[in-house]
């Protein structure tokens, strides 16, 4: 059975990802956007951002979740963690198509609008307020709506499968070590 997290380190952790959260959206909304580049340039490099962001991250919640002491808390921390940093990526990359072709979608999006889109997009709401207008911003729209479904399923197994593991390993070292099954 796996031990219960104490109230301080489960606060400890829910600091961690609001100060992690806040930290990103901060970074996003001072990111300078560049509105005279090409809407392939702007994606390429919005895209590249996110994802050498999320691996970054990803790779370094795995360690962090193999040595943690509460493996299934740092994974929870860990998707909350990596699903900011893909709903702000996309956010960044709707910004840059928009800011570089304003017909791009229904309305031009600020940095409010672009994180609210991706949001919509990733629960599937899609209130109809804003659409894509133009054949690669739907296409782009169409690649998160499929990721939503693989990043949700994917990320969330994966994470938990390690921590899981990491959880049965510290089990098994306590039950070696004490010579106690508990």
């Amino acid at each position: 059975m796996t031990r219960p997290v104490p109230l301080r380190v489960l606060i400890q952790s829910v600091i961690r990802m609001v100060v992690i959260v806040a930290l990103l959206l901060v970074t996003y909304f001072f990111v300078p956007i560049h509105e005279g580049s090409t809407v392939t340039s702007a994606v390429v490099w919005a895209a590249l951002l996110a994802l050498v962001a999320i691996i970054g991250v990803f790779v370094h919640q795995t360690r962090r979740i193999n040595r943690s002491q509460y493996p299934l808390l740092a994974g929870g921390e860990t998707l909350i963690i990596v699903l900011a940093i893909f709903l702000i990526g996309f956010a960044f990359v709707y910004l840059s198509m928009s800011a570089s072709a304003p017909d791009t979608f229904s309305e031009p999006l600020n940095r409010t609008g672009a994180v609210y889109f991706a949001i919509t997009v990733l629960s599937t709401v899609g209130f109809g307020d804003i659409t894509p207008k133009s054949d690669p911003s739907r296409w782009l729209v169409s690649a998160q709506m499929l990721i939503d479904i693989g990043f949700i399923a994917g990320a969330l197994r994966l994470i938990f499968d390690i921590a899981r593991r990491a959880d049965r390993r510290q089990r098994a070292s306590r039950v070696g070590s004490t010579g106690d099954p508990a």
